[in-house]
């Protein structure tokens, strides 16, 4: 997950833990742990001390981390996000390996500009961030994998919003009732999502800007545009094999393959946990519920990073949804 964090801050943060406590510290470490500093705000006091693009050391209000996979300073731009994050999940996923990234961090401190770009992914033309680049560059391998003709590449992706317990497709029309419709949860696989085809990366963009018009969003004292719930897009990889004498440039020919494999590329732009300025009680009670599950989120991480007891995955429905990525063989950055 990548941990994004203001360079300054007017309060104390009240978001649990900071993931730079929680994430695994070992050669061998489950999860990478990569940081982005946000720059200096107008009025701000810089409490951060890091190099200004790049670099693996990291203080904090006096605090030092010296075990960080990659900090990313104040002057890193998209382009340096994506080398540090996204293009080892290229490669990681075009090896057969399931992937996750997640953005975890303070409203205000960029986790959805770094995720999407500009605008939280709203606009296709300011969409600059290591999502729309990660599938770029997807599809710019892809041409070249397929040229060789041993196998295609087929992309599709779902979008779904997470607030408690309630899971909703983003991508899915919604009704004039009931709004955007609600899916169910097994075993951590989502039930009943739109998953749409993947055709270019350009296809992507315009995939993104429906589902984040559909996202929640609020006021809080950091962010007059908060995202008021989890968002997960989630891409699924399939490499169709195919056999020699037969069509290959028809992907759907369905006897033209020996079978297919796919990896899923899961991507997570994270609440942040502050409480909203505004009188609506259910919006009050909202930013409790996210604040609850990313602390059941810190739970989770800090008995990974141990190594003693039984994981508290079942305490919240985020959790349960990125069991996957904290378990088992997935190339995960946070």
């Amino acid at each position: 997950a990548a941990y994004m964090i203001p360079q300054s801050l007017e309060q104390p943060d009240q978001v649990p833990a900071t993931m730079l406590d929680m994430c695994p510290t070992s050669d061998k470490r489950s999860i990478r742990a990569v940081v982005r500093v946000r720059p200096t705000q107008v009025g701000e006091e810089p409490y951060i001390d890091c190099s200004p693009r790049y670099g693996k050391q990291l203080r904090v209000e006096g605090r030092q981390y010296n075990d960080l996979s990659m900090v990313l300073g104040p002057e890193s731009t998209q382009h340096q996000v994506f080398q540090a994050v996204g293009l080892p999940m290229v490669e990681a996923v075009l090896r057969g390996q399931n992937t996750c990234l997640f953005a975890y961090g303070q409203s205000g401190a960029g986790k959805t500009f770094s995720m999407y770009g500009a605008e939280g992914g709203k606009v296709p033309s300011r969409l600059d961030g290591v999502v729309p680049a990660i599938c770029a560059e997807i599809f710019r391998r892809k041409q070249g994998i397929e040229r060789r003709g041993d196998y295609k590449l087929a992309l599709s992706a779902t979008i779904v919003e997470v607030r408690g317990s309630t899971i909703s497709d983003l991508l899915a029309e919604p009704s004039d009732a009931e709004g955007q419709p609600q899916l169910k949860l097994n075993n951590g696989e989502i039930i009943g999502a739109v998953q749409e085809t993947i055709y270019s990366s350009r296809g992507l963009t315009q995939t993104i800007e429906r589902a984040m018009q559909r996202r929640q969003t609020g006021k809080n004292l950091f962010n007059s545009s908060s995202s008021r719930s989890h968002c997960f897009l989630r891409m699924q990889l399939t490499k169709v094999h195919i056999k020699k004498g037969f069509l290959r440039d028809d992907p759907t020919t369905q006897s033209s393959n020996t079978g297919s494999d796919s990896v899923a590329i899961t991507l997570v732009d994270l609440a942040g946990a502050e409480q909203f300025v505004t009188d609506d009680t259910g919006a009050k009670m909202e930013g409790k519920v996210i604040h609850e599950s990313l602390l059941a989120l810190s739970k989770v991480l800090e008995v990974l990073k141990s190594g003693k007891g039984h994981a508290p995955f079942r305490d919240s429905t985020l959790t349960l949804m990125l069991r996957g990525a904290l378990t088992g063989d997935c190339l995960t950055t946070a």
